[in-house]
């Protein structure tokens, strides 16, 4: 589990605080999850926000993305 809060200093003195709770998922995970969605994986990179890097076990992050299939033609 990865649990994170971050802390808002607004102009007028104020704060907020707000919180993330995200369960980390391993990138053949995300894969079974978007197949059972009737997805089908593009791609997968291994760095943000370029997204040149391809996604290697020694990546720090995974973003992988993920096409709906064309329906057959008749």
């Amino acid at each position: 589990m990865w649990h994170l809060a971050h802390v808002w200093y607004e102009s007028d003195g104020t704060t907020r605080v707000g919180t993330v709770v995200s369960r980390l998922t391993a990138p053949d995970e995300m894969d079974a999850d978007a197949r059972a969605a009737g997805l089908e994986p593009e791609a997968r990179f291994g760095d943000w926000p370029t997204e040149t890097e391809r996604y290697t076990p020694h990546s720090p992050l995974a973003i992988c993305t993920y096409v709906k299939p064309s329906s057959p033609q008749p």
